[in-house]
């Protein structure tokens, strides 16, 4: 039973996030909003808090309003973002509602009411801040101070003062902490954006897994083992393990030409023709090899054509495969 639900709530936060820090926010939005709607209860019947009508009231509306937020974000009517900002406003001001009315009224033990409320004020800032929303720890926080501040002045410093400074101090702090997290939050999303984006255009380049070429660079770098290679033909499925060694294949038969001794075999080619028919056999083009030999383009043609002539080829004839069937034999 218990595996089937955490199976599910899994499910239900892949849906609804994208990247780790939506699915941080709402896992911050479904805990706050689930505290309030099983929690508020408690206090309008009686268990918890003062008991007081308006309190009560202010109680049940928060209450109300955090049950139809929660719904109108499940049935997918409200965003995420709008969601969690929509209900720490809302729950704000609620805390805001009530430290104004005890200090109004004077009730009895009203300065430990109003730092109760004050406590939840920066729980809710710091969850705000853990859900990296903008701007919102900072709006909670401005909401607070002045609430705080109103209740001290008009009770005329009955409030400690030095629990209305601390609290102050601390909201201001938290959210300057917040605002550098949020920034940190979203430059490592931009560098981990930037790091994928690369890898798959690499992959892509190669026509590779990410396995195969991790295993391709290790191999590359050498000093491994016959079982690091072993492992590394291991990681390659059989289709991209036969054109590697099919590549490697020629790869191996084209250096072997171009170190070959290309005055024993076509002794008739000057030494001029025979430096150009070994670069051509690498691969090389006209404007590589004139850069090569520092001669211009057009010396580099009538140098083929010559090649062309003396080894009898015809017009559609590729002058490397002439040459590479010539060294093979």
């Amino acid at each position: 039973m218990k595996s089937k639900l955490i199976q599910r709530l899994t499910i239900f936060l892949d849906r609804r996030s994208h990247n780790w820090q939506q699915r941080m926010c709402l896992i911050t939005f479904l805990m706050l909003s689930l505290s309030v709607v099983l929690g508020v209860p408690m206090h309008i019947i009686g268990m918890i808090g003062r008991c007081d009508t308006i309190l009560y009231t202010i109680s049940a509306m928060s209450w109300a309003a955090t049950l139809a937020i929660l719904i109108m974000y499940l049935t997918q009517r409200m965003r995420l973002t709008v969601a969690i900002s929509s209900f720490g406003l809302l729950t704000q001001l609620a805390e805001s509602a009530r430290i104004v009315y005890v200090a109004m009224e004077r009730l009895d033990g009203f300065e430990e009411t109003i730092v109760f409320n004050l406590v939840l004020s920066l729980a809710l800032i710091i969850y705000m801040v853990m859900a990296a929303v903008r701007h919102m720890p900072t709006i909670l926080a401005l909401m607070s101070i002045a609430t705080i501040t109103s209740a001290y002045l008009y009770t005329d410093g009955e409030i400690n003062r030095q629990i209305v400074v601390i609290f102050v101090i601390v909201e201001i702090f938290t959210c300057i902490l917040g605002e550098m997290i949020r920034r940190g939050i979203r430059s490592m999303q931009r560098e981990n954006a930037d790091y994928h984006s690369t890898l798959n255009r690499v992959l892509s380049t190669f026509h590779m897994t990410k396995t195969e070429l991790l295993a391709y660079i290790q191999l590359g770098r050498g000093g491994q083992s016959e079982k690091d290679i072993n492992d590394f033909f291991d990681h390659l499925d059989e289709r991209t393990e036969a054109n590697l060694i099919r590549a490697v294949e020629q790869r191996v038969a084209q250096r072997k030409m171009q170190h070959a001794d290309i005055s024993a075999i076509l002794p008739t080619l000057t030494p001029t023709e025979q430096e150009v028919c070994r670069l051509i056999i690498g691969g090389k083009t006209i404007i590589e090899i004139a850069s090569i030999l520092h001669k211009n383009a057009n010396n580099i043609s009538s140098v083929r054509i010559h090649i062309r002539k003396k080894l009898g080829l015809a017009a559609g004839k590729d002058l490397r495969e002439a040459l590479l069937e010539v060294m093979q034999k």
